[in-house]
């Protein structure tokens, strides 16, 4: 069903954008459609067309196909320098969401041999305030006289 309008520049990255104006009515591919119709048209044998009159068609379509080589050259180039362009564009915000991935994993990331010494650490503390709480807990003036 398509559109008539061109589709509206794409985003593919920071302050990039791809123009992708390429639609089917373009008469390049008008005219190498209706070139291939006729080439064909031409052989149907029941159009009932006579071999003099199916060589002209054939000849005629045959250099109009020729003769959109090079506008078909230029839609395939453009749209390849288009496709490159997504690429390139898809490279680096995949580099750029891989060195942001490793920054995360860096500022997140602990250290598990300073973590396994803060640990110990704390453990000591516990078990010492533990030992000073019996310590506490067994005095008495009975036992200090």
């Amino acid at each position: 069903a398509g559109s008539d309008t061109a589709l509206a520049p794409i985003d593919v990255g920071p302050g990039e954008q791809v123009n992708m104006n390429l639609m089917a009515d373009d008469p390049t591919f008008r005219d190498l459609i209706r070139n291939l119709s006729i080439t064909v048209l031409a052989t149907e044998p029941g159009l009932g067309i006579n071999t003099v009159n199916q060589n002209d068609l054939m000849k005629g379509a045959g250099e109009g196909l020729l003769s959109e080589q090079d506008a078909v050259a230029a839609l395939r180039s453009d749209l390849g320098y288009a496709q490159s362009r997504i690429e390139q564009a898809n490279a680096r915000n995949g580099a750029a969401k891989t060195s942001f991935e490793i920054a995360r994993t860096t500022l997140l990331a602990s250290d598990p041999y300073d973590t396994a010494t803060r640990l110990q650490e704390a453990q000591i503390q516990l078990e010492s305030l533990y030992a000073a709480t019996v310590r506490t807990s067994r005095l008495s003036i009975l036992r200090f006289l």
